[in-house]
């Protein structure tokens, strides 16, 4: 049968089916209303035909950045975001906004977004923010029919130096268990960043029953990836050491799990503490595991599987740093050797400087 009037049928760039009702400025989602003609149809799309008719003027005019935004909050993946990852897009949806609300969706071209990278250049970071959600903005656009190409999609990100998290040497992390005993909180909580190389989010939730026959299983926060890594025994001691009066690993003088943004900042001072420089956070342990894990030949594979990346490249990262140092410590070797056999063949008497005790 043929659409009806102001409906759009089609499968978005992530294969999803997607149905709008859209007349002039107007969006509606209509999809959980299908199949068309059904009672539920019926009368969702008249609905959808009155709301239209007397649709309030919104701040930013119809086509523009500032309208598109508006509309991502309400017709993309977006209401289905957990509430931090909302709170995140919204921040950088509403910087947008503020700079460039105003500009026509259909207007804005490569040079438009090229020159606002460029003003961004000497701060990288909030540039790549920019890229990243001006670029998920326009795909939108293109869902939406606004656009029929994204300016935004084959933008590289800045080089940005260190990516704010200090990987912690193997001696601060001794230094943090000399200072804290196993069965302290404190120490747990090492164990837990250190063996898991999980992140604060994850930590903070891992409970007794995570642990089966020695294998801690995970949900990612971030990801929605669910692992298992095996319990280190360091971190099996720690577990059972902690006197545990609930159900979370990790718990507060009051048997309560910590909240994440807590979690880190007890951390981080707890580190302080034992003598461990400011700067060295949580984070940092992941880090830590993910490069140990290369110096001791895991494969980029491997750490993707313990770490929990979702792609090859984040595990490369550690592989690369560390076939560097492989191959540093083997050439430094080579031109240590090689200086030494030029020297005795310069100086042939220093070999009978000091000659054999049965010459």
């Amino acid at each position: 049968m043929a659409k009806p009037a102001y409906i759009h049928d089609y499968k978005d760039r992530h294969g999803k089916r997607r149905v709008y009702f859209r007349k002039g400025d107007f969006t509606k989602d209509l999809i959980r209303f299908l199949p068309y003609q059904s009672q539920a149809w019926n009368t969702a799309y008249a609905e959808a035909l009155t709301e239209a008719a007397g649709a309030v003027t919104q701040r930013h005019s119809a086509g523009t950045l500032g309208r598109l935004i508006g509309l991502y909050y309400k017709y993309s993946e977006y209401p289905t975001f957990a509430e931090d990852t909302k709170r995140t897009y919204k921040l950088q949806f509403e910087k947008i906004r503020a700079a460039h609300g105003d500009r026509l969706v259909k207007d804005i071209e490569r040079i438009h977004i090229r020159a606002i990278v460029n003003s961004l250049s000497d701060r990288p970071q909030e540039a790549n923010l920019f890229i990243r959600y001006v670029k998920q903005l326009l795909y939108f656009a293109i869902e939406m029919g606004w656009r029929k190409d994204n300016p935004a999609a084959r933008f590289k990100k800045l080089k940005v130096e260190g990516d704010g998290w200090s990987p912690w040497t193997l001696a601060m992390i001794s230094q943090y268990r000399d200072y804290w005993a196993i069965g302290t909180r404190q120490r747990i909580a090492l164990e837990l960043f250190t063996w898991t190389a999980q992140r604060v989010k994850d930590v903070a939730v891992m409970h007794r029953n995570s642990i089966d026959d020695n294998v801690i299983e995970v949900v990612q926060h971030k990801t929605g990836a669910r692992i298992w890594i095996p319990l280190h025994p360091d971190l099996q001691a720690a577990v059972e050491a902690f006197d545990h009066k609930g159900l979370y690993l990790l718990e507060s003088a009051l048997s309560k799990p910590y909240s994440p943004k807590s979690l880190g900042m007890r951390f981080s001072g707890w580190a302080q503490e034992a003598g461990v420089p400011k700067g060295y956070s949580a984070h940092g342990l992941r880090k830590t595991m993910g490069d140990q894990l290369a110096e001791n030949d895991a494969t980029a594979k491997e750490i993707m599987a313990f770490l929990g990346h979702k792609t090859m490249a984040e595990a490369d990262r550690y592989t690369r740093g560390a076939d560097q140092k492989r191959l540093a410590r083997q050439a430094l070797e080579k031109l240590r050797k090689g200086t030494e056999q030029k020297r005795n063949l310069a100086n042939p008497k220093d070999k009978l400087a000091n000659p054999p005790l049965n010459a």
